[in-house]
C-alpha cells in the first residue's frame, strides 16, 4: 500500500486516488467504469490490509481521470464522478449529468470511535449518508417491496439504493483497522 499524502492533500494512484483529510484517509479504487470502491480509515492508523469478507473485484486501472476541483479530489469515469473533500474526507458520487447519486453527510459523514468488545480494543464505525426526497431504502440484495422500505428508520449498517448500492464492512475485533466500503 502507498503511504498517505500529507493532511489536506491527495495523489493519484494506479487504480484511483488517495486522500488525506483531517479525520480520515480515503482511497478510491476504480473497479469498472460504473463501480468505484471506497475504503476509509482513521488518520494515524494503518490502511486496512486484510481482504474483504465480501467479494471485491480486481481494479480496472484504466478509463478514469483524476484532478483537484474546489477543495476536493475528483475521480471521473464516463458515467460517474466521485468527489472527496480534502478537508473532511466527505465522499459524494454524481452521474454523468452531475446529478447526485450518493453523498455522505456534510462534515465527513463517517466516524471511528474506539470501543472494547470482549476485552479487545477495536473501532466502532459509523457512516451517515444523505438520501434524496422520496428515496427508498432496502437491505443489500433484499426484495424491494414497499412494505420493507427502511427509509426514515434509525438502523445501523444498512445500504441505500436508488439504482446503486453500498457495501459496509468492518474489521474483526482486535484485527486491523475497520474500513467503510461503499460501492457505486
Amino acid at each position: 500500500m502507498t503511504p498517505p499524502p500529507e493532511p489536506g492533500a491527495w495523489r493519484p494512484t494506479d487504480d484511483g486516488l488517495l486522500v488525506s483529510a483531517a479525520p480520515a484517509q480515503v482511497r478510491l479504487q476504480v473497479l469498472s467504469e460504473s463501480a468505484i470502491r471506497v475504503v476509509a480509515w482513521p488518520v494515524g492508523s494503518p490502511e486496512p490490509s486484510r481482504a474483504s469478507l465480501a467479494v471485491v473485484a480486481p481494479t480496472a486501472a484504466r478509463g478514469f481521470d483524476t484532478r483537484e476541483e474546489a477543495g476536493a479530489a475528483v475521480l471521473r469515469t464516463p458515467p460517474l464522478t466521485a468527489r472527496v473533500s480534502l478537508v473532511t474526507g466527505e465522499v459524494a458520487f454524481e452521474d454523468e449529468a452531475g446529478r447526485p447519486l450518493l453523498r455522505e453527510r456534510a462534515g465527513g459523514g463517517k466516524t471511528f470511535s474506539p470501543v472494547k468488545i470482549f476485552g479487545e480494543t477495536t473501532l466502532m464505525v459509523r457512516q451517515e449518508l444523505e438520501s434524496a426526497e422520496g428515496e427508498s431504502l432496502y437491505g443489500l440484495g433484499q426484495h424491494q417491496d414497499r412494505l420493507l422500505d427502511l427509509a426514515g428508520r434509525d438502523l445501523r449498517s444498512v445500504p441505500k439504493a436508488r439504482s446503486h448500492g453500498a457495501l459496509f464492512r468492518s474489521g474483526p475485533p482486535g484485527g486491523t483497522s475497520p474500513a467503510v466500503s461503499p460501492l457505486c
